[in-house]
């Protein structure tokens, strides 16, 4: 069978000799679309919701795969922790000690994962206390064990940090004094913590809060102890974040002890509280509660295409599309900004308050009882699964498939998987041609050993050409393809050589030419120029750089304060600033002589035309 390509304009077609194939089944590939009509073509969009809304949109959070996080607070409960004031520029309502400050960050980090990450766990241990949960642990307390959030768990956390340093240490007894002590047993009752959860975590973190730049003193076989159980940690995949809490009269250096214990590449200086900026930025910092991107899979990016008779031998079920020869290398794709729905609806038992599963059943109604209301249950009216058969709407006739057509390889056009087609310019794309939340492609160096040169390679071309990769993505195996673009992005740093943004590709969805409305737009007169003159000072002065985390949703904000204030029993909700009402009072200040010159002009038009 012998086939070859047409192009045209910005269509690419694949004509096959019709006495190759079945009349029945024609395949045609239009705009990098593989289809497969049956008998009479039909609308794409109806045809992906008969499909049950297979295309994926990674703006719907069930796509997003399920990735549970761990993260223990260890707080160092030193005396000037529990004692000592904080300095004014660190203090906070409530929070006049280090203990207190270290607890209140645990507090707003729970709210955060109780609202955005409910499926995460957090966990609360203090070291250096008097008394200790186990005994094979010194001055080790397991306040609160790695468990889910829930109000009763914050509510605890606030309990503690309402008592006086007086109270704390009635309750929970005398601190361990001593210029030395045994930071090892604390991370190996962290680890012991992480190993004890019978659910599997994704990202496993400690957040050691302390005030002491040097816990061990003078054992060297305590700090050898430590460095040994950090080393350990760290090759378990569970990661230790400092976070210093800085005393009058404590020069906390990190160069002292914890510069051993933590690895030398690790971004800890960025979290170094040295101000009160500083503690702002980590009392608010929405980093802290997704600090990494997760991963939405991995798929392998075809650098050279299938052939068309693979493509064919492939969608028809001839042949696997893992066993045709290619050229390929491994990604991961990621999703940087998403919107973020509200919490969806569960519905509860009256009487227990606890959730119901809703199961739905079809039943066989007769010809004669099909305008009754009651449903006759038995178990020879229920309706199987494989029994049902969904059907399509064409024309004048109902295109039936069965179960096993809908999930089998009829559906399968394509390997899943990134297929490389071709490179346009970058002024070829347009702002406007993007249809849904894009993702962010990285090396996969796990899944083919040279992925990362490779992607590497493809990436510096890319940018020294100016071009961006027209390609055909399949998520999912059995998933509709998407004609996509991927724009290359260089790594970007900041003065301090941060990363700000790290290299890699853009992935933006492609509109067909179906997708595309021209609108004929009736001509109005134009505006004079001293109006649009007076319109441009205007926007000049109220020009403000925007950028997309400085301006949270109001909507959600307002909706997880409502949650929030019935899940811990509280007469008022706690609302933030809307920050997307204007102020009247600033533009005032900034555009007030703007905006008259603007409305004068305006009026003395209308005085003209009446």
């Amino acid at each position: 069978m012998c086939a070859h390509f047409q192009k045209r304009e910005s269509s690419l077609q694949l004509l096959i000799p019709q006495e190759s194939l079945d009349k029945s089944l024609v395949v045609q590939l239009s705009f990098s679309y593989l289809v497969l009509p049956l008998s009479t073509p039909m609308d794409d969009s109806a045809f992906s919701d008969f499909l049950q809304n297979d295309d994926y949109d990674s703006d719907d959070p069930e796509w997003f795969p399920v990735a549970r996080d761990g993260v223990i607070f260890l707080v160092d409960c030193t005396a000037t922790m529990v004692s000592e004031k904080l300095p004014e520029a660190l203090g906070r309502a409530g929070t006049d000690t280090g203990l207190k400050l270290a607890l209140l960050l645990c507090q707003n980090f729970m709210h955060k994962k109780a609202l955005s990450s409910p499926d995460d766990m957090v966990g609360l241990v203090l070291m250096r206390m008097g008394t200790s949960t186990s005994a094979e642990s010194r001055g080790v307390n397991i306040f609160q064990n790695l468990d889910l959030t829930d109000a009763s768990r914050v509510l605890a956390i606030e309990k503690i940090r309402e008592m006086s340093s007086k109270k704390f240490l009635e309750c929970y007894g005398p601190l361990l004094t001593g210029e030395s002590y045994p930071i090892h047993e604390a991370l190996w009752v962290c680890q012991s913590i992480f190993n004890n959860v019978r659910k599997s975590l994704g990202y496993k973190r400690i957040f050691l809060l302390t005030d002491d730049p040097d816990p061990v003193g003078s054992g060297i076989q305590l700090k050898r102890q430590a460095i040994l159980k950090a080393n350990d940690l760290r090759q378990s995949g569970i990661e230790i974040v400092l976070i210093p809490i800085q005393q009058d009269g404590i020069d906390f250096k990190k160069d002292t002890f914890y510069k051993h214990l933590l690895p030398s590449e690790t971004e800890i200086d960025l979290l170094l509280i040295e101000s009160s900026s500083r503690l702002d930025k980590l009392l608010n910092w929405e980093g802290l509660q997704e600090p990494r991107r997760r991963r939405l899979g991995r798929l392998p990016l075809y650098l050279v295409p299938l052939t068309p008779a693979a493509l064919i031998r492939g969608a028809i079920g001839t042949e696997r599309f893992s066993q045709v020869p290619t050229l390929a290398f491994g990604v991961a794709a990621y999703c940087l900004v998403r919107r973020v729905p509200p919490p969806k609806q569960v519905r509860l038992f009256a009487k227990t308050n606890e959730a119901i599963t809703v199961k739905r059943r079809f039943h066989k109604v007769p010809r004669d009882d099909q305008h009754s209301r009651g449903v006759k249950e038995g178990i020879g009216n229920v309706v199987m699964p494989q029994d049902i058969v969904r059907g399509l709407r064409v024309g004048n006739r109902t295109v039936r498939f069965e179960k096993s057509e809908l999930t089998g390889r009829l559906r399968q056009v394509a390997a899943a998987g990134i297929h490389l087609l071709g490179f346009k310019s970058l002024r070829k794309l347009k702002p406007w041609c993007q249809l849904k939340t894009s993702q962010f492609l990285f090396p996969e160096e796990g899944m083919a050993k040279g992925s990362t040169l490779w992607f590497t390679t493809l990436l510096s071309a890319c940018l020294r050409k100016q071009a961006f990769a027209v390609a055909l993505y399949v998520h999912r195996r059995g998933m509709s393809p998407h004609l996509v673009a991927l724009v290359p992005q260089a790594e970007k740093l900041d003065e301090c050589g941060a990363q700000v943004s790290g290299p890699g590709f853009h992935v933006l969805y492609l509109p067909y030419r179906e997708d595309f409305r021209r609108f004929k737009l009736s001509k109005c007169p134009l505006a004079e120029p001293e109006k649009v003159e007076a319109a441009r000072a205007i926007v000049k002065k109220l020009s403000t750089k925007y950028h997309p985390e400085a301006i949270p949703n109001p909507s959600l904000q307002r909706h997880y304060a409502e949650l929030e204030a019935l899940a811990l029993e509280r007469t008022h909700s706690h609302l933030g600033v809307d920050y997307t009402q204007p102020d009247p009072q600033r533009i005032k200040e900034h555009a007030g002589r703007e905006i008259e010159q603007f409305a004068n002009l305006l009026s003395q038009a209308s005085e003209e035309t009446s």
